[in-house]
């Protein structure tokens, strides 16, 4: 499966030239936004590693219950696919085979979610733990750490 991620117009257009001569049939999907950028990748795997140390739980764990208590109900109500598997299969499961389900399927979760869903995610995710007195990765002391590390520095 071939996936672009159009930015400018001559991307636009060369995805449309991909179209125009791709063998029928064939189906396309159009999705708005950006995809999840590598930063913000990096960021909430360095929460879960650290905020499951605090909790004496793996990062396995700590990303299974972050994405089924963030992930999932953006998904939800974001794509109607996910969300028709999701009622189907997980839904009527108690929560903690849920959480066994995700880690074990590995089900996608922040790898479906685009820079704007992500960022609802984070956002949420840092505000409970910061309510619960969690500690977390600062991202703003991150960025100056990245800046400050740059190899001509």
């Amino acid at each position: 499966m071939t996936q672009r991620f159009v930015t400018t117009e001559k991307q636009r257009e060369a995805a449309a030239q991909a179209v125009a001569t791709h063998d029928l049939p064939f189906t396309l999907a159009i999705a708005k936004g950006a995809k999840r950028t590598a930063q913000q990748n990096h960021y909430i795997h360095l929460v879960f590693a650290s905020v499951a140390a605090q909790r004496g739980m793996t990062p396995s764990e700590m990303k299974a219950q972050c994405n089924r208590e963030y992930g999932v109900p953006i998904l939800r109500r974001d794509d109607p696919d996910f969300c028709a598997v999701w009622d189907y299969m997980f839904e009527p499961l108690p929560y903690e085979k849920q959480l066994v389900a995700m880690r074990r399927l590995d089900i996608p979760v922040t790898r479906k979610m685009n820079t704007k869903q992500l960022a609802e995610y984070i956002d949420g995710m840092t505000r409970d733990l910061a309510r619960d007195g969690i500690s977390y990765p600062d991202p703003e002391a991150l960025k100056y750490e990245a800046e400050f590390n740059e190899p001509n520095r």
